[in-house]
């Protein structure tokens, strides 16, 4: 089923939000009072205007990729710190936002993902040995683009402008006040996230969740995305750069609806198919 699955992906990555603030795809009825606020830009639309952002996000989903193999316990010796150190170099030089500070943030709930799934201790050993060579090798890549953006202060402003704040998802609440906050914060997972992202923001989480898991590598999977999905969606949901526009946190979602959109493809591939093995894999 992957040639099916790899259909739905391309064809999910066409789709358009169901609702915009600055399109009107779907004019707000008023019921859905959604705030006039820039939507969290679907996929087809960062291709066209932020392809280096668009990179970042493929270079960590390789990481992804990369880290559910290693936690099957197959031996990589230390290549994998390798990659996984350019990888992470390579989205950092690509996108400051989402393979530096979105992808920092994230990154405690992927490891909390990864302790979740409690594989034996010394395939975790391993992993830890690994992602220190990977650190390493991230540092030691990255020297000269760290001295570049901490030297002039054009660039030492965009990074002290990055600031926390709930990402508004209606007119008739306060985010200043508790309750409106809470609102707002519920709202973004339920109403503003459907509405921007469409189909994959509801079957991209069933198809983590219900999905049966045929291998050990593909629980994995599951839960690095689930980690990493919801990492960089706290990020966009609760960190913004406060300059000309919110880049951070339209960008930050990137690597969610990468993920979302291949969840929801090998859902369909299996619904429209029937099961098929590891052939409906999202990888």
């Amino acid at each position: 089923r992957r040639t099916l699955a790899a259909f739905f992906v391309l064809l999910l990555a066409l789709c358009g939000p169901l609702w915009s603030s600055e399109s009107n795809l779907l004019p707000d009825p008023g019921w859905l009072d959604m705030p006039y606020v820039h939507p969290l830009e679907p996929l087809l639309d960062q291709f066209m205007w932020v392809p280096q952002h668009v990179a970042a996000a493929l270079c960590i989903l390789v990481l992804l990729f990369l880290t559910s193999r290693q936690l099957t316990g197959q031996r990589c010796d230390l290549a994998y710190g390798l990659v996984a150190g350019l990888l992470v170099a390579t989205a950092f030089g690509c996108s400051v936002w989402v393979g530096g500070i979105a992808l920092t943030c994230a990154a405690v709930f992927i490891l909390a993902a990864i302790l979740a799934l409690r594989p034996p201790a010394p395939v975790l050993g391993s992993l830890f040995v690994k992602s220190a060579v990977g650190l390493v090798v991230t540092a030691l890549v990255t020297i000269p683009l760290v001295v570049t953006l901490s030297s002039p202060p054009e660039h030492q402003a965009a990074l002290s402008a990055i600031k926390v704040q709930l990402y508004p998802t209606s007119e008739a609440f306060d985010e200043l006040t508790s309750p409106g906050a809470a609102a707002h914060a519920a709202l973004f997972w339920v109403k503003f996230l459907p509405l921007n992202l469409g189909l994959i923001a509801v079957l991209g989480w069933i198809g983590m969740y219900a999905r049966r898991s045929r291998s050990f590598e593909e629980k994995a999977l599951k839960y690095t995305s689930v980690g990493a999905g919801i990492g960089f969606l706290l990020v966009a949901q609760f960190l913004r750069s406060d300059l000309m526009n919110n880049d951070l946190g339209w960008r930050a979602v990137l690597v969610p609806v990468m993920l979302l959109n291949a969840w929801t493809a090998a859902l369909l591939a299996e619904l429209a198919g029937g099961p098929a093995g590891s052939a409906g894999q999202p990888a």
